[in-house]
């Protein structure tokens, strides 16, 4: 199965959540990477408009390889490309409201 970035976007707009960005990713990096699904990657969305545009002229999405063995690779792939199911969406709740 793939998913579409916007369709992403719309779903973690849907549940109310926090967009967590390259920003948000490194947190989680620096404070849970044990917690991370290992042989998945984890995106991290942010709105379009909020991400790096390369010079092909492409949006940069963050996101982060947790292997079985420990090591994490660091990626930034393309907004426009759509996604396949081994990619886990990161997203930060706001638990006072």
């Amino acid at each position: 199965m793939r998913a579409k970035s916007e369709q992403c976007l719309d779903f973690l707009q849907s549940q109310k959540v926090i967009l967590a960005g390259a920003q948000g990713l490194s947190l989680v990096y620096d404070t849970s990477k044990e917690e991370l699904p290992k042989g998945k990657w984890t995106i991290s969305f942010d709105k379009k408009d909020a991400l790096w545009l390369d010079g092909a002229g492409y949006h940069r999405v963050p996101h982060i390889s947790a292997a079985s063995d420990g090591d994490f690779r660091f990626i930034l792939g393309v907004f426009e490309d759509a996604w396949h199911d081994d990619f886990c969406l990161l997203c930060l709740c706001d638990e006072s409201a």
